[in-house]
């Protein structure tokens, strides 16, 4: 007997049109944190909690979450960007199913 493929086990190489993906740990915590904080959390912060760029990569291409303009911080020549970045309505909808 032949191993099922990932590709298989879920519908196919592209999947059961209409279905969802069901949201990862990570992700989960991501949009979790990103309902918290109020307007956009820094994307430093998430970092510092173990969210990977990737899934926060992953939360914008999905519409979960949007990145906020980039805001300055520090003083004189000592200063830098910080983005913000904000749970979308999908992403509430997401973390409440």
């Amino acid at each position: 007997m032949t191993p099922f493929t990932v590709a298989e086990l879920n519908g196919g190489a592209m999947g059961v049109r209409g279905r969802k993906r069901r949201l990862g740990t990570k992700a989960r915590d991501a949009l979790e944190l990103l309902a918290a904080a109020s307007p956009s959390c820094p994307e430093p912060l998430l970092l510092a909690h173990g969210i990977r760029r990737e899934t926060l990569d992953g939360l914008v291409r999905d519409r979960y979450a949007t990145i906020q303009r980039p805001e300055t911080t520090g003083r004189g020549d000592r200063t830098s960007k910080v983005i913000g970045i904000a749970i979308t309505d999908a992403g509430r909808k997401a973390i409440a199913r």
